[in-house]
C-alpha cells in the first residue's frame, strides 16, 4: 500500500516543470511536498491529507483525500484576484495531475474533485495571499 509521504513526493513531481505553470509563472514557481510557514508565490505545496479506511469490507480499498495549495500572489488589489481568476480558467495543476492518474502505480485512481479560489491569512507573511486550493480523491 503507498505511504503518504510517497503519494506527496509523487504529487510535487507531478506539478514540478510544467509548460502550463511555467507559462502562467515566466519568472518561476517553487513546489514544496509540504506545507511551508512562509510561503512566497508563486508557489505550490502538498498540504493536508485525510483517510477513509474500510471502503471494501475488510483491509480493502481507502479513499484519501489530499489538498493542494497553489499560492499566486499576495492580495493587494484587483490583480490578484485578477491573476488567481486566470489561474482557475486555465487550470494547470488540474491538468498536470491528472495526466498520470495512477502516479506511476502507486494508486489505483485520482481525480481533481474541487477546485476553489482561495485566501489564506499568513501571520508569518503580515498578508493574505491569493490562489487556489485543489482537493483530490485517490483510490488506493
Amino acid at each position: 500500500m503507498a505511504s503518504v509521504a510517497a503519494v506527496r513526493a509523487a504529487l510535487a513531481t507531478s506539478v514540478t516543470g510544467i509548460s502550463a505553470l511555467t507559462a502562467a509563472f515566466p519568472d518561476g514557481y517553487r513546489v514544496s511536498a509540504y506545507p511551508v510557514s512562509n510561503p512566497t508565490p508563486p508557489q505550490i505545496e502538498i498540504a493536508e491529507f485525510s483517510i477513509e479506511r474500510w471502503q471494501a469490507m475488510r483491509d480493502g480499498a481507502e479513499w484519501w483525500t489530499c489538498a493542494i495549495h497553489a499560492y499566486v500572489a499576495v492580495t493587494t488589489d484587483e490583480i490578484s484576484r485578477a491573476t488567481a481568476d486566470a489561474f482557475v480558467d486555465n487550470d494547470p495543476v488540474s491538468a498536470a495531475i491528472e495526466t498520470d492518474r495512477t502516479l506511476g502505480g502507486l494508486v489505483s485512481d485520482l481525480i481533481v474533485d474541487r477546485t476553489i479560489q482561495r485566501d489564506w491569512n499568513h501571520a508569518a507573511l503580515n498578508s493574505v495571499l491569493t490562489g487556489v486550493e485543489y482537493q483530490l480523491r485517490i483510490l488506493v
